[in-house]
């Protein structure tokens, strides 16, 4: 999870949360959201600016999703 990547970068950096925040540019606040266990709404610059306080890389990945796990389509009724 990102949440665990994040805290363990942090930690292993010596930082504490307000530190991270101050080399993010952002509140202490918003650093422990992005650590708490239901971060919601995650901007993708602000994991950006984690990860480069952090001296780290993000890695995204996309995958298909298995026929059985798809969401039934909901087409226009004729």
């Amino acid at each position: 999870l990102i949440r665990n990547d994040l805290i363990q970068l942090r930690e292993r950096r010596g930082l504490t949360q307000k530190q991270l925040a101050h080399l993010m540019g952002v509140s202490q606040t918003l650093v422990a959201q992005l650590e708490s266990a239901t971060p919601r709404n995650i901007e993708l610059r602000t994991l950006v600016r984690a990860a480069v306080a952090l001296g780290a890389e993000i890695k995204l990945e996309l995958r298909e999703v298995r026929e059985e796990s798809k969401p039934k389509s909901r087409g226009r009724a004729a």
